[in-house]
């Protein structure tokens, strides 16, 4: 999956204003960068707060793998998908884009 990639992003602000946001390829292909995306949790849709250990059970639906690869500009990660609903969503084609979900 693609998780990141350089260029002029929208992000949206808490009140829901949007703003943009370069991402240049040295910030987004630095290997420090990079090893951030490895071995996280994933869910369908942004959580409506940080996931901890005491509430990521409610809305994971899978992981990333440990391999992150970076190529013209892209950032792509292996992700295994282990719910039944997200995998349905994902197949049908409702859930077609992944976002990192970092601040």
């Amino acid at each position: 999956a693609t998780t990141a990639r350089i260029g002029v992003q929208d992000y949206y602000n808490p009140d829901g204003s949007k703003r943009r946001e370069l991402r240049p390829p040295e910030e987004v292909a630095d290997p420090e960068s990079l090893a951030s995306f490895g071995l996280k949790s994933l869910t369908v849709d942004h959580p409506p707060i940080f996931l901890d250990a005491d509430n990521t059970g409610a809305y994971q639906v899978g992981m990333t793998d440990s391999t992150v690869l970076y190529k013209h500009g892209f950032v792509n990660v292996v992700v295994n998908v282990t719910d039944a609903e997200a995998i349905k969503k994902i197949r049908s084609g409702e859930k077609q884009q992944l976002s990192a979900g970092y601040t």
